[in-house]
C-alpha cells in the first residue's frame, strides 16, 4: 500500500492525490485505506516516515566507519542510491520540506542528514582520518560546520531535482557532480577553517 500511496503522491503531490487514486493503484476499497491510516494525512505521514526512517538508518549505521573521508564518500553514494532507486519516495520527502505548508515534519530526516555531514566535516578538519586516539571534535567545531552541511545538502537536492525530472537521467553522471559538490564544500569549509 504505501509503494503505490508514494508513487501516487510523487505523481500528483499531496492535495491533488486521491484517495480513490490510491486504492485503485493498489487494488483494495477506499474504506480499507481509511482502516489502515484514518486519513488521507496519515497514510501520507506513512509514506514519509517510512522513507524518512531508511534515511536514518542508513546516516546512523555510516557513523561507525572511523575515516571521515571514506564515510563521507560512503554516505554520499548510500544516498544517491536511495534516490536512484527510490525516486517516488525521495520526490514525496523533496517536495514536503520545499512545500509552505508542511503536513509533516522532515525537520528531523534533515538534522540527521545535516548533523552527519558537519560532524564529518568536522572530523575530516581535526585530522582524524587514521589518527587513532585523538578526540572526538567539539560541539563548537561541529557548528561551525553547519553552514556547509546544509549547502551540500541543498547544492546536491538542487542538482537530484533538475535531474530526475530529465527524460534521460544519466545516474552515474549525476552521482559524479554530487560528489564533486559534496568535495567541494568541504574544501570550502576547510578554506575557512584555515583562515579563521
Amino acid at each position: 500500500m504505501l509503494d503505490a500511496a508514494t508513487e501516487v503522491f510523487s505523481e500528483r503531490g499531496f492535495h491533488a492525490a486521491s484517495m480513490d487514486d490510491i486504492a485503485a493503484r493498489v487494488e483494495v476499497t477506499k474504506p480499507m485505506l481509511y482502516a489502515y491510516f484514518g486519513s488521507k494525512e496519515g497514510l501520507y505521514r506513512a509514506t514519509i516516515e517510512r522513507a524518512g526512517d531508511h534515511i536514518i538508518k542508513v546516516v546512523e549505521a555510516l557513523m561507525s566507519e572511523p575515516d571521515a573521508r571514506k564515510r563521507l564518500c560512503t554516505g554520499t553514494d548510500a544516498l544517491l542510491d536511495f534516490v536512484f532507486s527510490q525516486r517516488a519516495a525521495w520526490s514525496v520527502i523533496y517536495n514536503e520540506g520545499m512545500g509552505p505548508d508542511g503536513l509533516v515534519d522532515i525537520t528531523g530526516i534533515r538534522d540527521k542528514v545535516s548533523s552527519f555531514i558537519a560532524r564529518t566535516f568536522a572530523e575530516v578538519k581535526r585530522g582524524q582520518v587514521g589518527n587513532n586516539g585523538a578526540s572526538e571534535p567539539s560541539e563548537a567545531e561541529v557548528e561551525t560546520a553547519w553552514p556547509f552541511a546544509i549547502g551540500t545538502i541543498g547544492s546536491c537536492e538542487a542538482v537530484l531535482r533538475w535531474w530526475t525530472g530529465r527524460e534521460r537521467f544519466d545516474q552515474e553522471a549525476c552521482r559524479r557532480i554530487c560528489q564533486d559538490l559534496v568535495q567541494s564544500h568541504l574544501d570550502g569549509f576547510l578554506g575557512t577553517a584555515r583562515a579563521a
